[in-house]
């Protein structure tokens, strides 16, 4: 049972104590298909992150990663590449050749060997997983967007209950 700790005055981060690591199995891919790969092994985390880097990477108002040991993606395709500097941390960033999909990042410079990899959540093929699978964490959060809401913090002692039936979506007019 993972339980949620608050995290000190100030702090950018919402956390929890995480469980135990899991052993995946995940297929990823791009938007076009030419770039593929597998996931296998143990997850770090799974999390959010509302800097900017992170919108700007993704195109959206946050960018969710699953996070790995490099060792544990296996990836059938070129790529294009792109380092850059923010901050302190030096970050390799991996787009898929032909339609430029972000498939993972990779920090360099912090002394991890491997180095992490994360991954990006979006290039999941099967995303039903993600319905079990709450992110363990947000960063950046004084960044989060006003409208976008908080990570869910569930009651103390329950656990997350998992989705068992399709949600419909209604259109509405928009008043013009």
């Amino acid at each position: 049972m993972a339980s949620y700790v608050r995290p000190p005055p100030g702090s950018e981060t919402f956390a929890r104590t995480l469980p135990m690591p899991e052993t995946v199995n995940l297929e990823v891919a791009c938007l076009c298909g030419r770039t593929s790969g597998t996931i296998t092994g143990c997850l770090f985390n799974h999390h959010i992150c509302h800097c900017a880097q992170c919108k700007m990477i993704s195109g959206g108002t946050h960018a969710e990663f699953l996070c790995i040991r490099n060792d544990q993606l296996q990836i059938r395709a070129r790529f294009q590449c792109y380092d850059y500097v923010f901050g302190i941390d030096h970050t390799r960033l991996y787009r898929c050749n032909a339609c430029s999909t972000p498939i993972y990042t990779m920090i360099l410079g912090q002394g991890v060997e491997p180095p992490a990899i994360k991954v990006f959540v979006g290039c999941l093929t099967n995303t039903a997983w993600l319905d079990n699978h709450q992110p363990d964490f947000e960063q950046s959060v004084l960044r989060r967007c006003a409208w976008l809401p908080a990570l869910a913090r569930p009651e103390e002692g329950s656990e997350p209950q998992p989705r068992t039936t399709e949600t419909e979506l209604e259109l509405v007019p928009r008043d013009s």
